[in-house]
């Protein structure tokens, strides 16, 4: 790929090609390119991106492929992996002459899209909107912070089009940031407002900035700076912004004034105009659609207009595309997923738990869980709450974001809290109670244990450490947490099987995440860290956010960044060493093995020597990047696996349920007990295991289970004395890396396969 975004007008004179490979590029026009090449037999588009495909790419009549398997000597247009921004991609796998019914269909331009508001509270949002819909003009607008969502269109013209911008004005309180992601969505433009009087206009900026970026990215910004009162416009480093995201986000402009004071013509150049011109740039502005799919917008516009409708059912949204004759349903989503971008509707259809309801009105939604997360605490026990309680509340709502909205059915509320499951904003205890990590209690102290026999320390700083990091945390790590030992901020998990604690706390108002982990019993705390480390990681991944890790050294170290320690004994391998890499003033050099060993374990420093001992090994010496991947559960289980053939692949010459002779003795019923008990403890890897074991051997499988349930294991024990079954037991273990990685699977599979014959 050579990333190019326009192709190269030569090519189209290249009348006599038969083969063109323009994958994994950005381009917009393709049109004139498909006109001239009458001769071309292969052409692969493969992960490109296009605004569409015209009609012209027809007339060759070349099949569609989108599987990368398809070899390239067929005739053919390869698509796998192409993005379309104005077509559904699944459309050109279709039936050709529905493909042609297509192209040949009167075509009515959209000319909608969708700007969304970003800020602070009193950042000075609403009185923005205000004044977009008075045209500009300064007024006695109202200025109370927005709760939940305000949605208003606004008719612009250009070049004699009309065009209709919807705007939509998120609140900027910390309990509706949570909300955001509902909602925040690609074909959208923003507009991020900051301001002089809330604290530093670099921290707003990058917060909202980085939060886009995460659910949007490469969305077009435009980012104004609020001079309340007219203060002094300084201390904001615009090419820090434009630097720091223009691989992120297209940010069209950065622009200061005081919404407020500025005349109209100043407001109507510097925020009205920069917003034309960015909404009407956008590439899906211009999109033609099929007359067909208009008169489906517009049923969706007449269902919008009934009073005290706020949704209609997956049903209805069907019927009323059948009755407008489209009935390929991948193309029914896909269209879907156009209104919803452009904020005709609410739609998660892709989810199946949530495709029943198509939104029509995104308060109905925002008011419900607003409602919800600032709920009475007298109904709350610390973050959990009945099902009972959130109908009551939700059936004569008061103090939400929409009075209108008088009620909600109990059917409406599982809706409303699948939603919230969906964003990890709540837990599903049982079907009589749910968990919300943002009505713990406050005033709850969350002390380290009374007696341990070793701590270790950890921390990951973040720039902005966003609520919902610890809160995800909290619902992901629902069966670990210390109830009683919970608030919104800090949360207490124990591994009980390991005796092993640990204490989460981001409320300390330093954009960090601190661990502790305190072990009461033998076991390592890098056990428990290394499980916490990942689940953060993901955590941080699906955020977009990324986070330094530090660690603890001691009191008169303090805490020092992973990534700068260097091994003391590199200064023995070095001929002249220089001066040593210095950390805030302090010498970074540490024995890494000692160091680590104490904070990950024995374990993972050993597996690490391991690796540098390998002829093939990328690593000379150890290092922070290698100690660090190894405690990643799914890592080090493949690196072992690497490293140790002779423990996993032991059965690899043995067919799953082939009969071979019996085994020698076999596993005890104690070898047993101790693998129920270590499986039961990996939940997600445990139900992987009875799956693959169902697959591989349903008797087997049945009497695991039996083992696990009624405590049956005689007769697991006999099946185990069949050398097939012991086989196919330890390759089932060690196909899954979560149980694989684990020392006590390890040395089960070890010991058993020193019975087979």
């Amino acid at each position: 790929s050579n990333q190019i975004s326009v192709i190269p007008p030569e090519i189209g004179q290249l009348t006599a090609l038969t083969s063109l490979d323009l994958s994994g590029n950005h381009f917009l026009d393709f049109s004139k390119l498909a006109k001239n090449l009458p001769r071309l037999k292969i052409l692969n588009v493969s992960n490109c991106v296009i605004n569409q495909l015209p009609i012209e790419i027809l007339y060759q009549d070349l099949p569609f492929w989108d599987k990368y398997n398809a070899p390239l000597k067929k005739r053919g247009i390869f698509i796998k992996g192409l993005r379309l921004l104005t077509q559904p991609v699944s459309l050109f796998l279709k039936d050709r002459q529905l493909i042609m019914e297509y192209f040949k269909e009167a075509k009515i331009p959209v000319n909608d899209t969708k700007v969304i508001l970003l800020g602070d509270g009193n950042a000075g949002k609403t009185y923005t909107m205000e004044r977009i819909k008075g045209n500009g003009k300064k007024g006695d607008y109202p200025t109370c912070e927005t709760h939940g969502i305000l949605i208003t269109s606004r008719t612009m013209v250009s070049d004699g089009k009309q065009y209709n911008i919807r705007f939509w004005d998120f609140g900027g309180q910390h309990i509706m940031r949570s909300m955001h992601r509902c909602f925040l969505s690609e074909r959208t433009c923003y507009v991020v407002v900051v301001s002089t009087r809330l604290g530093s206009m670099m921290d707003q900026a990058r917060r909202w900035l980085k939060t886009i970026a995460s659910f949007a990215k490469g969305s077009p910004v435009l980012l104004v700076i609020n001079l309340i009162d007219n203060d002094p416009y300084r201390g904001f480093a615009e090419n820090r912004i434009y630097e720091e995201f223009q691989d992120k986000l297209d940010i069209k402009g950065i622009v200061h004034l005081s919404v407020m004071d500025a005349s109209d013509d100043e407001f109507n150049y510097t925020i009205l105009k920069s917003i034309k011109d960015m909404a009407l740039a956008m590439d899906s502005i211009e999109m033609l659609f099929p007359k067909s799919w208009n008169d489906i917008r517009e049923e969706l516009f007449k269902e919008t207009a009934i009073e005290g409708q706020y949704y209609i059912t997956q049903e209805r949204f069907q019927e009323i595309c059948r009755n407008n004759h489209l009935y390929e349903e991948d193309i029914q989503q896909w269209l879907l997923d156009w209104f919803n971008d452009l904020g005709y509707c609410v739609s998660y259809g892709k989810d199946i738990r949530l495709s029943e309801y198509k939104v029509l009105n995104p308060e109905w939604i925002t008011n419900a869980i607003y409602i919800l997360l600032t709920s009475d605490r007298v109904m709350v026990d610390n973050g959990i709450i009945w099902r009972s309680n959130i109908e009551t509340v939700l059936k004569n709502p008061s103090g939400g974001t929409a009075p209108e909205i008088d009620h909600y059915e109990p059917d409406e509320c599982e809706y409303i809290l699948e939603v919230m499951r969906k964003f990890e904003l709540s837990y599903k205890i049982s079907d009589n109670q749910e968990f919300l990590p943002a009505l713990c209690d406050e005033d709850i102290t969350v002390d380290p244990p009374n007696k341990y026999r070793s701590h270790v320390a950890s921390s990951m700083v973040y720039e902005f450490l966003p609520e919902n990091v610890i809160h995800k945390f909290m619902v992901r790590s629902y069966g670990r947490l210390v109830r009683n030992c919970c608030t919104s901020k800090k949360v207490m998990i124990r591994d009980e099987l390991s005796a092993l604690t640990a204490i989460l706390d981001a409320g300390k108002g330093d954009d960090t995440l601190h661990i502790d982990i305190y072990a009461q019993g033998d076991r390592h705390p890098s056990e428990l860290l290394g499980w916490i480390r990942n689940e953060i990681n993901d955590i941080n991944h699906d955020l977009n956010i990324s986070a330094e890790e530090y660690i603890f050294i001691n009191q008169e170290e303090g805490s020092i960044a992973v990534r700068e320690l260097i091994d003391k004994r590199e200064l023995e391998r070095r001929e002249n060493p220089g001066r040593p890499p210095r950390y805030q003033g302090r010498k970074a050099y540490f024995f890494i093995d000692e160091l680590l060993g104490e904070l990950f374990g024995d374990e993972i420093v050993q597996t690490a020597v391991e690796v540098i001992s390998t002829p093939d090994s990328k690593f000379d010496s150890l290092t922070p990047e290698l100690l660090l991947s190894l405690t990643s559960e799914d890592e080090r289980a493949h690196i072992i696996r690497k490293l140790r053939p002779n423990i996993v692949n032991v059965f690899g010459d043995m067919v799953l349920g082939e009969k071979t002779t019996t085994v020698h003795n076999g596993p005890s019923v104690k070898d047993i007990t101790n693998l129920i008990e270590v499986i039961a403890t990996e939940k997600e890897a445990s139900y992987e295991f009875i799956a693959k074991l169902l697959d591989a051997n349903s008797n087997l499988a049945t009497a695991y289970m039996e083992a696990t349930k009624q405590g049956k294991k005689g007769k697991l024990s006999d099946m185990l004395s069949n050398a097939a079954n012991l086989a196919t037991l330890g390759q089932v273990i060690s196909s899954i890396p979560k149980l694989a990685s684990n020392p006590a699977v390890q040395q089960f599979i070890e010991t058993i396969s020193h019975f087979v014959k």
